[in-house]
């Protein structure tokens, strides 16, 4: 048994090549009976070593031709001709890869965000056409990502002056006040995958200096009180978990010269039981106003494992059932 570990720059180009309407991730994994375990832009080789190092060329050509524009076809001559009877077959049933739509790059200073799928580019096409952008749907599909991609970019083009990321600091029944240390203790763990993202875009040696001069802000929900945010991208992540009264407080907070986003997965909340989302109750009050745009992903445009899907779509016809048995 061998095992090979590789690392991509960019985990959105990765991640595309392994959801509908063709993964090649999973024909590699089928083909040369290997298992594959990716998230974000590390991928795990499991299985014979000739058979590993096959897909380990195999993975780098797919990743370079779709890092160029390209995502591959079925024809290209890097892949080999099991790959092509596959892709073949495939074809009747799914719209082939060398049809689908390029989205536009995104470029974040000298990084660059490619949206991955429909769902994606329609997203961002909406943070950056409306005041006020709802994101909806299960982890994994790239909301957080995006949102502070785009949040980075309007800093380093200079069209805001900072960056507002919040989150409530309610999860799993847990308090700021019940953990120790400082404040940045205390909310570092509930901001983890927004550092990531941050990171990602600035490095962290920038991301900390604009964090200490203020250019980025990263605050819980609470916090937010009181403040009017102008000349600002503000992303309220999770928003599943704040109640009515704390989406009310957050939503007029909006200055002059801002733009927010607010993401959740109203499937995912850890409020009390019968505690009514804020974000769903937002939703149902702000549906139908102009320059506000609602956003739904769904479990075909989850990025992770393919598992990831299979076991949100288990959850949901567990829930379903019981709800028709109530």
């Amino acid at each position: 048994m061998s095992q090979i570990s590789l690392q991509f720059s960019e985990n959105h180009l990765i991640s595309a090549l392994a959801i509908p309407p063709y993964s090649w991730l999973d024909a590699i994994e089928n083909h040369l009976a290997i298992k594959i375990f990716q998230r974000g832009n590390h991928v795990i080789l499991e299985g014979e070593e000739q058979s590993c190092q096959l897909a380990s060329t195999y993975l780098q050509q797919l990743y370079d031709s779709a890092k160029s524009g390209e995502f591959p076809s079925p024809t290209d001559t890097i892949l080999p001709e099991f790959f092509v009877k596959e892709v073949s077959a495939k074809e009747r049933k799914a719209k082939p890869f060398h049809k689908q739509t390029i989205h536009p790059t995104i470029m974040i200073g000298d990084k660059s965000l490619i949206p991955a799928n429909q769902a994606q580019h329609q997203y961002i096409d909406a943070i950056s056409n409306h005041l006020l952008t709802f994101g909806v749907g299960p982890a994994g599909t790239g909301k957080t990502h995006l949102a502070v991609g785009y949040g980075v970019k309007l800093l380093l083009e200079q069209q805001i002056s900072h960056v507002i990321l919040a989150r409530p600091a309610v999860e799993a029944g847990e308090r700021l006040g019940y953990l120790p240390g400082d404040m940045r203790d205390k909310i570092d763990p509930y901001f983890q995958p927004i550092y990531d993202s941050l990171h990602e875009f600035l490095g962290k040696e920038q991301t900390e200096r604009y964090m200490l001069s203020g250019k980025i802000d990263i605050a819980p929900l609470a916090y937010m009180r009181g403040r009017t945010l102008k000349n600002a991208f503000i992303l309220l992540d999770e928003a599943q978990n704040a109640t009515p009264k704390q989406m009310k407080m957050f939503l007029t907070r909006l200055g002059e010269n801002s733009r927010m986003v607010i993401n959740g997965d109203l499937s995912q909340t850890d409020l009390p039981d019968r505690q009514l989302s804020g974000l769903a109750d937002a939703i149902n009050h702000l549906k139908h106003v102009d320059k506000i745009a609602i956003c739904r992903f769904h479990t075909n445009d989850i990025m992770r494992h393919n598992l990831v899907r299979d076991i949100l779509a288990a959850y949901e016809h567990h829930d379903q059932n019981h709800n028709k048995n109530d």
